[in-house]
């Protein structure tokens, strides 16, 4: 992961500008902690899903509809392998909070 966006990223997660939710990456104003990367370092739209009112990441006409995950050209793109990702997935969904998630990935994430 590029200093940059993890820097980016630690400070949207300690900001408290954003509601954390558990179980997808954006829903009802509540953000995962990896629906917060996708916010500040991506910056593409939320789509509504239309049968259960998730909503999903949405970049031009990439036709991705996942819900809980970052699509993998993003997740490369930011530099978050998937086992890391899996980890995220499971801290934030389990309850810790975004100031924990932030020390996690200042520790364990390197930048280059």
């Amino acid at each position: 992961m590029k200093k940059r966006n993890k820097k980016i990223w630690i400070e949207a997660l300690r900001s408290g500008k954003f509601k954390q939710g558990r179980g997808t990456l954006y829903k009802d104003g509540k953000h995962c902690c990896l629906g917060v990367a996708y916010d500040v370092l991506v910056h593409g739209d939320w789509v509504d899903d239309e049968y259960d009112r998730w909503c999903i990441p949405h970049i031009g006409n990439s036709g991705y509809d996942e819900r809980d995950e970052l699509p993998g050209y993003i997740r490369r793109k930011l530099g978050i392998s998937p086992d890391r990702m899996q980890t995220l997935i499971s801290m934030n969904d389990n309850g810790h909070s975004f100031n924990e998630i932030a020390d996690w990935i200042e520790e364990n994430m390197k930048g280059v």
